[in-house]
């Protein structure tokens, strides 16, 4: 079981999950190389993030931050800044955030989908992201 099986087992009723795997294909972001068409998995990845009304990145950390693929993600859907995927409105919740010390020797003989705290832990997750949603659009009618 993997921490993607957990999450579609989880998510609250009625919420649609999808799952992007494609951020190897995602080729390093350089803004000569920014344009609709040049790089077919980026506009896939851009088309993604501005069709969804939440986001839940779910990475390892490596040498004590986030993986390069990751950081590339984030590159290519809020650049250039004009025509970003998510320019405003985006936010982050903190109560959906799992730190979880000691992974190199916690996992090494289980897999994190198997872990007792992370699958306790998920549900919940997922139903704060899902419930910060409506509150959000509701945030965003209210300021029209």
């Amino acid at each position: 079981m993997s921490i993607r099986i957990l999450v579609l087992e989880h998510a609250p009723e009625g919420t649609a999950v999808d799952i992007f795997d494609s951020l190897a294909d995602v080729v390093l972001y350089k803004e000569d190389i920014d344009r609709s068409g040049a790089v077919a998995a980026a506009d896939r990845l851009r088309t993604e993030v501005r069709s969804t009304d939440a986001l839940l990145a779910v990475t390892p950390e490596y040498n004590g931050t986030s993986p390069a693929a990751l950081e590339n993600a984030i590159d290519w859907t809020s650049r250039p800044v004009h025509k970003a995927a998510r320019n405003a409105g985006a936010s982050a919740l903190d109560d959906v955030r799992l730190s979880v010390p000691r992974a190199g020797t916690r996992f090494a003989t289980i897999h994190s989908a198997h872990d007792g705290e992370i699958a306790g832990t998920m549900p919940g997750i997922l139903a704060t992201l899902a419930a910060a949603v409506p509150a959000r659009q509701e945030l965003v009618q209210e300021s029209a």
